[in-house]
């Protein structure tokens, strides 16, 4: 990785703070360690809480639009919630995450 700024980094937290859900202790935690470890990295970090699904779908739209006519080294996307092996739980509804 050799350029100035290294990528982008999007980091989805759903913490479950809508009562629907088990509060999810800690991921604020999580977040800002990722945050600071991509940032550290050289990469511009993107910070999104809490959102529906069609919410998160729309950021992982504008997280691919970021990087046309950009040259990055690499990406990371992070989406921290509930949900089984396959899916993603956010507030509003549980998703398959090969809908993303």
């Amino acid at each position: 990785m050799k350029r100035k700024m290294r990528g982008f980094c999007l980091v989805i937290d759903i913490d479950f703070t809508d009562q629907k859900h088990k509060f999810r202790e800690g991921s604020a935690v999580d977040s800002r360690n990722i945050q600071a470890l991509f940032n550290n990295f050289g990469f511009k970090v993107i910070m999104k809480k809490n959102l529906s699904f069609n919410e998160i779908a729309q950021s992982m739209d504008d997280f691919v639009a970021l990087h046309r006519n950009k040259e990055v080294d690499m990406s990371a996307v992070f989406v921290m919630s509930h949900g089984d092996r396959g899916s993603v739980t956010s507030p509003d509804e549980v998703k398959d995450h090969g809908c993303f």
